[in-house]
């Protein structure tokens, strides 16, 4: 079952969570991410995640899967903020639709969350 977010043995790649997570994190920093954008969208994240673990099924997923897709527009809006301090780096647009439309089942979104957690862990370690 490898994919992007497994590798050939069907477990979560330890890049996602340890290297990519990190340099993800710096490079956010580096561009000028704010905290609270970071959080407001990974609230959302953890939001979705939530509802899946209450309601585990494999349709209720598809049924909140656009939804988990509309974040791309969500993250897209944000970029064209018209206040440079709430404008999100183009790097986290990237990073946020690059993953999401990787996510094709409840065991891709549940790895991307994980991945996502990783990075906002090590982003509050840089953002010192």
């Amino acid at each position: 079952m490898s994919s992007y977010f497994y590798d050939d043995k069907g477990n979560i790649r330890l890049e996602l969570v340890e290297k990519e997570a990190v340099k993800n994190a710096e490079d956010f920093c580096r561009r000028g991410l704010s905290s609270s954008q970071l959080r407001k969208f990974f609230t959302e994240v953890k939001a979705f995640e939530k509802r899946l673990r209450e309601i585990d099924t494999n349709e209720y997923f598809q049924k909140t899967l656009p939804l988990i897709k509309m974040l791309k527009a969500k993250v897209s809006y944000a970029s064209s903020a018209t206040s440079s301090r709430d404008k999100v780096p183009r790097e986290f647009v990237n990073f946020v639709c690059e993953k999401i439309d990787k996510i094709q089942n409840k065991e891709d979104f549940k790895a991307f969350v994980l991945h996502f957690e990783s990075v906002v862990g090590y982003f509050y370690s840089f953002s010192r």
